[in-house]
C-alpha cells in the first residue's frame, strides 16, 4: 500500500498520513508474520489481523480524500507536535520489526505485534476518531476496537504469553478505554453531559469550514438561564445543578442532530446551525423559549433570554464565527434588558 503525502502546508492532512503509514506498516508486518507462521490455526489469525490494517488504512484514505478536496479545519492545538511524536512512534515500530526480522532483542511476534498495536493507541488516533464519528459520519470506533479485542484473545490464547505480554494486553485495553474517556472529558461538560466550551468550537469551527464550501447559511444562539443566581441563593446549588440539567436536556431534545449545542460557562449555553434557512432561526429561538419555560424542576420554572445571528460565511470561517458569536451574545443581552424570556435575532444578508 503507497504512503500518502504529508503536505507541509495541510498539517491536519499530514498527520492522517502518518496515522495512515502506521496502519499499512501493521498489515505488512502481520502478513510477514503469517508467512512464517507453520502453525494453522495462527497462521489464519495472522492474515486475519493483516486484512483488517489494511481496511484500516482504507479508511485513513478516505478521510484524506475528503481533506484533499475540501480542506479540513485545525483539529490539534499543536500539530507539530503531534507529527514528530508519531514520527518517533513510527522509528520505535521500524526498529523493533527490524530486530525481530534479524532474530535479536525480540523473538516473540506477540512482542512485535504489541508494539504496534499500542501505537495505534496514540492520542492522535482518538482525536481523529472522534472528528471522523461527529462531521465525516465515519466510524472508526467499532473496527478497531474488535481489532484491539480480537488481538488481546489471541494474545492470552496463542502466545504462551509471558506475565509481561499479559501486562501489556490488559495495559492496551485500559488505554483503549481511558483515551476514549479522555477525549469525551476534553469536549464535554460532566454536569449537563453537553459540550463544553472547548468541544463546542472544536465542532463549530470545522463545521463552519464545511458550511463555507457548502455555501449554506449558518446559524448561532446563545441562551442564557434569566435569573438563575436566584434559584441557587433561594434552592441551594443542588437543585440549581437540576435545573441546568433539565434546560440542557430540554435544549438538547428540540435540535437537529446535525445541530451542536454546548454549555458556554455558566447558566450560558450555545447552539451552532451549520444549514439553517433565514428565516428559521426565529423559529428554533421561540421553540426552545417556549419549550424551557414550559418545563418544571423540583417545582421550579425557568426563563431563558436568547439572541440569535446568522450569516453565510464567505472568507475566515474561525474569524467569522467567532464575530457571529459575539454579535449573538450582544443580543442576549439586548433580549435581558428588554424585559428577558424573549429572543432578539439579527439577520445578515449572506
Amino acid at each position: 500500500m503507497h504512503p500518502l503525502a504529508l503536505p507541509e502546508d495541510d498539517p491536519v492532512l499530514s498527520i492522517i498520513g502518518l496515522c495512515h503509514t502506521l496502519d499499512s506498516l501493521a498489515a505488512d508486518v502481520y502478513g510477514t508474520i503469517a508467512a512464517s507462521c507453520e502453525d494453522d490455526g495462527l497462521r489464519t489469525f495472522w492474515h486475519e489481523m493483516a486484512d483488517e490494517e489494511t481496511a484500516h488504512a482504507r479508511l485513513w484514505e478516505r478521510i484524506y480524500r475528503t481533506g484533499k478536496t475540501q480542506r479540513l479545519p485545525p483539529i490539534f492545538d499543536d500539530p507539530q507536535a503531534v507529527k514528530d511524536s508519531l514520527r518517533r512512534v513510527m522509528e520505535r515500530v521500524r526498529a523493533t520489526y527490524d530486530q525481530w526480522g534479524s532474530g535479536t532483542a525480540v523473538s516473540h511476534p506477540f512482542a512485535l505485534a504489541c508494539r504496534l498495536e499500542l501505537s495505534m493507541l496514540h492520542p492522535a488516533f482518538a482525536t481523529l476518531f472522534y472528528f471522523a464519528r461527529v462531521t465525516l459520519d465515519t466510524d472508526f470506533y467499532t473496527p478497531y476496537e474488535t481489532h484491539l479485542n480480537r488481538f488481546i484473545e489471541a494474545l492470552n490464547t496463542h502466545s504462551r504469553a509471558t506475565p509481561e505480554l499479559e501486562l501489556l494486553g490488559e495495559t492496551m485495553q485500559r488505554l483503549w478505554r481511558d483515551n476514549r474517556v479522555l477525549t469525551h472529558c476534553a469536549t464535554h461538560d460532566e454536569l449537563t453531559g453537553l459540550l463544553n466550551r472547548r468541544g463546542f468550537w472544536l465542532l463549530a469551527r470545522q463545521l463552519a469550514f464545511f458550511s463555507q464550501r457548502n455555501g449554506t447559511n449558518i446559524g448561532v444562539l446563545m441562551l442564557d438561564i434569566d435569573d438563575f443566581r436566584l434559584v441557587n441563593e433561594r434552592h441551594g446549588h443542588p437543585v440549581g445543578d437540576r435545573v441546568l440539567k433539565k434546560v440542557a436536556a430540554t435544549l438538547q431534545g428540540r435540535l437537529r442532530r446535525s445541530d451542536i449545542l454546548g454549555r458556554y460557562g455558566g447558566e450560558e449555553f450555545v447552539a451552532f446551525f451549520p444549514a439553517i434557512h433565514a428565516a428559521g432561526l426565529s423559529t428554533v429561538a421561540e421553540e426552545l423559549r417556549s419549550g424551557v419555560e414550559q418545563v418544571e424542576t423540583d417545582g421550579i420554572r425557568v426563563t431563558v433570554s436568547i439572541g440569535a445571528a446568522q450569516q453565510v460565511i464567505r472568507m475566515d470561517p474561525e474569524a467569522e464565527l467567532t464575530a457571529l458569536i459575539a454579535r449573538a451574545d450582544a443580543l442576549l443581552y439586548a433580549a435581558k434588558h428588554a424585559g428577558k424570556n424573549q429572543f432578539r435575532v439579527e439577520a445578515v444578508a449572506g
